[in-house]
């Protein structure tokens, strides 16, 4: 297989031709380029336009750059590559973030409130990626509380909180 260059006159009697496929990022998107030659990966921050070349692409894919506000972070690991720990970045917005091919980022798993009851939670229903540092807020109910002269109470609580220092949820 040759692959020529134009534009060019070449003869193709007795030869195949393929066209090549177009893939373009634009300017919130990248592209994951993987070399068949050496297995690399690297990223391409658009707007950017390539052709897929079978010889070269073992594949090309189109991923959009993550968006974080002011009041958002992320944070991102890297394989150190002297003594093979992992290195932990904390990436504050706001900011238009595109991974490094040996990087990824962490994915928070909370517990949350369910669906018809925002004062009940179930584990892990909170999966982001995003962390908001603006204060919050939540629901919290304590059903059959008892006070000291054997009444049963229901208590309501709504609760605000903000993070200040995101190193100690990691």
């Amino acid at each position: 297989q040759t692959l020529v260059y134009g534009p060019k006159l070449q003869s193709i009697w007795r030869s195949r031709v393929t066209f090549l496929d177009r893939i373009q990022a634009g300017p919130s998107e990248y592209l994951r380029i993987q070399s068949y030659k050496d297995g690399s990966v690297t990223h391409r921050l658009g707007p950017i336009e390539i052709f897929i070349n079978p010889v070269e692409h073992s594949n090309v894919s189109k991923l959009s750059v993550l968006h974080l506000e002011g009041s958002q972070l992320i944070v991102v690991y890297k394989p150190d590559e002297k003594d093979g720990s992992i290195e932990k970045r904390v990436v504050k917005g706001p900011i238009e973030f595109m991974p490094q091919p040996d990087e990824w980022i962490h994915s928070f798993s909370w517990h949350g409130p369910q669906e018809d009851n925002n004062c009940k939670f179930d584990p892990k229903s909170r999966n982001f990626e995003k962390l908001s540092m603006s204060p919050e807020q939540m629901y919290f109910d304590v059903l059959e509380a008892r006070t000291s002269d054997d009444v049963i109470v229901k208590i309501q609580t709504m609760i605000f909180f903000e993070i200040e220092d995101p190193e100690i949820l990691l």
